[in-house]
């Protein structure tokens, strides 16, 4: 785990995987502390995604999602990545890649190229996270949902994809507690955890 480093290139910091995975055990902790979250859940947080310019194939500037990054320190966009509440394990799900990508970027990364990379106990590809999910019997997934007060914009919410919804995991609202003086959310506090509506529930799951 420790072996992780990322840098800007030559002559720049290299940040190392340990205040990522002591970020991801926090976390967990902090929700092991309340008895609204069973044994077998999983924080699910979704990084920021990829973007062109119009209708143009060129990609701006990428910068992760800023819960995403304090998370796992991805700087790659797409990826998903899981927080075992139970242990504090990470687990990432990054994009695949098509293999004619490999024409333009070289080489590309499989899955144990970024757990290394990143420092997280597992990784698969993201088509397989609810398979992995089901596999890992997930009694109850937490996304991520709060209001940025200063602006009145809402963080992202992990979008649920068709495959992880059909196996019935129930989705309840985790929102980030803003208790820092700059008013820069962190997500290491509840502070309000509910069970979604009826309604809800039966516009996500397969009748």
């Amino acid at each position: 785990m420790a072996a992780f480093r990322t840098d800007r290139g030559k002559h720049t910091l290299r940040v190392p995987a340990e205040p990522f995975v002591q970020n991801r055990k926090r976390l967990a902790e902090r929700l092991r502390t309340t008895n609204k979250v069973p044994a077998g859940s999983y924080v699910l947080l979704q990084g920021g995604k990829s973007e062109t310019r119009h209708c143009s194939d060129h990609e701006p500037i990428f910068r992760q999602e800023s819960y995403f990054h304090w998370a796992f320190g991805v700087e790659e966009p797409d990826f998903y990545g899981a927080i075992e509440v139970d242990t504090g394990r990470g687990i990432l799900f990054p994009p695949k890649l098509p293999d004619a990508y490999a024409v333009w970027m070289g080489k590309l990364l499989e899955t144990k190229d970024f757990q290394l990379r990143y420092g997280v106990d597992e990784a698969y590809w993201s088509e397989d996270l609810a398979k992995v999910l089901k596999e890992k019997k997930a009694s109850l997934l937490l996304t991520l949902r709060g209001l940025n007060t200063d602006r009145g914009n809402y963080s992202r919410e992990a979008a649920l994809m068709a495959s992880v919804i059909k196996y019935r995991l129930v989705v309840t609202e985790l929102a980030p507690f803003n208790r820092n003086p700059f008013h820069f959310l962190i997500l290491t506090e509840i502070v309000w955890y509910y069970h979604l509506p009826l309604n809800y529930l039966q516009t996500l799951l397969p009748v």
